[in-house]
């Protein structure tokens, strides 16, 4: 499915922000996320019963229909490298509120984000800038309780236990901006994914050349 990705440009239009405004080739994108989709089907094909796995499909297919949900799914890496881009940053920090998207097609959650700087190297041109998100734990619980409680609906199951309960998200990451400019030369970005004694970690990076 990962190779499915691989050669798409996404072609971006972006605001004075700078933020993402459209995604000009998302007919394209939605394109290959439907292959992504039917090989997803296929491989679950005969492990789940046939009317789960057609509603399972039939959600996802439903966060992939319109242009603002293309662009709000396949442009989240390209949304990383605009975030600083061009801020103003302190060492006290800027706190703010945020929505991430919900995978699962339900209410999206909020979230506290700080913006902080780390270190200048004025010799250099550079300073550093830690960025870092969490999600509300309780809205969290809440929204995938109803999320859930929706999908075991949609599937004729009956309601049971939030198998998420203590799901949570958690956001790490290091800028190194040029001063010049306030064009990001390297980002690391970690987010780390907890349910229950699991743990997900996704690592990605950026490097600008100068």
């Amino acid at each position: 499915m990962l190779k499915l990705a691989e050669g798409i440009e996404l072609l971006l239009e972006v605001d004075s922000g700078p933020s993402i405004t459209s995604l000009r080739n998302w007919r394209e994108v939605k394109e290959n996320v439907g292959d992504a989709i039917a090989i997803m089907k296929q491989s679950l094909a005969g492990k789940i019963p046939e009317n789960q796995l057609d509603e399972i499909v039939a959600r996802v297919q439903q966060q992939f229909v319109t242009e603002q949900q293309i662009t709000m799914f396949c442009t989240q890496e390209a949304q990383m490298f605009f975030l600083a881009l061009g801020g103003s940053f302190s060492r006290e920090g800027v706190e703010y509120e945020d929505l991430l998207p919900n995978p699962l097609g339900g209410e999206p959650f909020p979230s506290r984000a700080k913006f902080a700087l780390q270190r200048v190297d004025r010799q250099q041109g550079v300073a550093e800038v830690r960025w870092t998100q969490t999600l509300d734990p309780q809205e969290t619980k809440r929204i995938l309780g109803e999320t859930i409680g929706q999908l075991q609906q949609d599937l004729g199951e009956e309601a049971g236990a939030n198998p998420l309960s203590d799901f949570s998200i958690a956001d790490d990451a290091l800028f190194r901006i040029r001063m010049e400019d306030g064009m990001p030369l390297s980002i690391e970005h970690t987010r780390t994914i907890r349910s229950g004694e699991q743990t997900q970690v996704e690592k990605l990076e950026f490097s600008v050349e100068n």
